[in-house]
């Protein structure tokens, strides 16, 4: 059985021990236990998978019942199965043969209808893997036209938790909203930001609309490497985990289509 590493993060909704070393291939991260078990989804509400059949005491017996018509079927249906792909596969091959011989080449230019069809390419959400609502997978593997790497710097002081420096430049992080000194949950948001990047380098994909806010810090999204192939966005991060909201201001950015990894060589 595989052993997943456990994340240093708990699941934000449940509180159990997650590991993401499925991700991006799974949308979400994968429960486990102390040893690194998966175990399904867990008990977690964001994460729980309903399942086709419950034992509950009411349709125990239905189930116990379907389980053996299964494994008693299971042969014949692999039999079965097997007869029909082949009988399948087969009949595409003579197709594409009858197809070869009524419409020959002709140059590669008269025969192109399929490529005036191409809805499917504007339907890609699910692939991009984004938010944890984009699909990435947590991981951006084909949305990378909504980031791009600015800039780059290491990490000299924390100020709060949506808030830091990189030397003398101030860098705001884009459209979250971390509590204010006093408020409950300040603290827990700075250490948060203070263990992802402090004294770390960092990636920032800086606002092209204003560049800078009213304050005159710099606005931006913040990457910090994640692994040899992926960034992790520290704005995803800090929503994800519960120490910031979505503060959707006017910039070219959209905090519902962020990826929580990106990938970055």
């Amino acid at each position: 059985m595989k052993k997943y590493n456990i994340s240093k993060k708990k699941c934000s909704q449940c509180g159990g021990l997650i590991s993401w070393d499925d991700y991006p291939d799974t949308k979400w991260p994968i429960h486990v236990d102390e040893n690194g078990n998966k175990i399904g989804y867990g008990s977690c509400p964001q994460f729980k998978k309903k399942s086709t059949f419950q034992k509950t005491s009411k349709n125990y017996a239905s189930q116990t019942k379907y389980k053996k018509s299964r494994s008693k079927n299971f042969i014949i249906d692999k039999k079965l199965g097997f007869i029909l792909i082949s009988v399948f596969l087969v009949s595409i091959m003579i197709g594409f043969g009858i197809v070869l011989i009524i419409y020959p080449y002709q140059d590669g230019t008269d025969d192109q209808d399929w490529t005036d069809d191409q809805d499917w390419t504007d339907d890609q959400d699910e692939t991009d893997g984004q938010d944890g609502t984009d699909g990435q997978d947590g991981t951006d593997n084909g949305n990378q036209q909504n980031w791009e790497i600015d800039d780059e710097g290491t990490v000299t002081y924390i100020v709060d938790g949506d808030t830091y420096d990189i030397g003398s430049d101030r860098i705001r992080l884009a459209d979250v909203d971390t509590p204010e000194n006093g408020e409950s949950g300040y603290q827990a948001a700075k250490d948060h930001l203070n263990s992802l990047i402090y004294n770390k380098k960092v990636y920032l994909d800086i606002d092209d609309k204003y560049g800078t806010g009213p304050y005159g810090r710099i606005i931006a999204v913040t990457y910090v490497r994640y692994n040899t192939t992926h960034l992790l966005n520290i704005n995803k991060d800090l929503l994800i985990y519960g120490y910031a909201v979505v503060a959707d201001y006017d910039n070219e950015f959209d905090p519902y289509s962020w990826s929580l990894y990106v990938y970055y060589v």
